[in-house]
């Protein structure tokens, strides 16, 4: 009898202590009794993240951009398809103006560096715009942009851009962006656009990490 309850002590006891890990990891997985709850709270940020982005494609009217996810040209794609663009020859001059906005919680001071620039059709054209971080701490942001009219969007190639890309700018940090775009010849070709010689790009900041005090502190 004595070694049957003696068993069934160094039975509970045994439990108690193998219990010890496993409400831990109940714990962690859970947050119950105040754990916290780390590697979740990644992928849960991670997710937010990825349906912002999602949200910011969704939000931008250009197709062809839409269809890539965001995707810029590769040195390779850029090579061959501007080694055969060439300009309209005697074709109307098409001015983009430069529209530049940010989100009500994004700390950034974002601007063209140039109002506008007039373009013929596939004709490349170089242009920056600067962001500013006016906070005392890293801020992470990403840009969408649309096209204006919409229909122009269709014609409307960025070669290489900023747009869809996370920027991190330290506090206090100012960089100069590029963007190198082209009109499509067959922009000219398009009823729609029939006597639409302005065009404007527009470009809007939002901040992707609420967080990114916390993560550089844990860092």
């Amino acid at each position: 009898m004595a070694m049957y309850m003696t068993a069934i002590v160094i039975g509970v006891v045994g439990g108690t202590y193998a219990s010890v890990p496993l409400y831990k990891v109940f714990c962690q997985r859970t947050g119950f009794g105040g754990t916290t709850q780390r590697a979740d709270d990644r992928e849960v940020k991670e997710d937010k993240k990825s349906k912002l982005m999602g949200k910011l494609y969704e939000m931008s009217n250009a197709p062809a951009d839409k269809k890539k996810q965001g995707h810029t040209w590769t040195d390779e794609e850029q090579a061959s398809r501007l080694a055969t663009l060439k300009p309209v020859p005697n074709a109307p001059l098409i001015t983009v103006t430069f529209d530049s906005n940010v989100s009500s919680t994004t700390p950034f001071k974002f601007k063209p560096a140039t109002r506008s620039v007039s373009v013929v059709g596939g004709e490349t054209a170089l242009a920056f715009f600067t962001c500013k971080n006016q906070s005392t701490s890293p801020v992470t942001g990403v840009a969408t942009y649309n096209v204006y009219p919409p229909k122009a969007g269709l014609y409307f190639n960025k070669v290489q851009c900023f747009c869809f890309e996370e920027q991190r700018l330290l506090g206090g940090e100012e960089v100069d962006m590029p963007v190198l775009f082209y009109i499509d010849p067959e922009f000219y070709e398009d009823d729609q656009l029939d006597g639409v010689q302005d065009v404007t790009l527009s470009y809007t900041f939002f901040k992707t990490d609420e967080e990114d005090e916390d993560e550089d502190e844990d860092e």
